[in-house]
């Protein structure tokens, strides 16, 4: 019982650091990392599609991840805005 009313203290002081939800996977601007590509120029590749019974979760999943800040846009090179 002891341990017991131990974790449980531990859990109010620290909850924040636990995940709450499915998608709460934190942020963090501790620190920042880049890929070093040289002069590599990027694949050319045709977008794969998403099989149809996965589209809306998928949607769905991506909303949310935008909604919290987990995920952003990225910018298209060399597209137009309007792609």
């Amino acid at each position: 019982m002891k341990q017991k009313r131990a974790v449980a203290g531990l859990l109010r002081k620290y909850g924040d650091t636990f995940s709450k939800a499915e998608w709460d996977i934190g942020l963090t601007n501790l620190a920042e990392h880049s890929i070093e590509t040289r002069n590599a120029a990027p694949i050319k590749q045709r977008p794969r599609r998403v099989p149809m019974a996965y589209a809306e979760e998928e949607k769905k999943a991506i909303e949310e991840l935008q909604e919290k800040g987990s995920l952003e846009r990225a910018p298209h090179h060399g597209l137009p805005q309007s792609c």
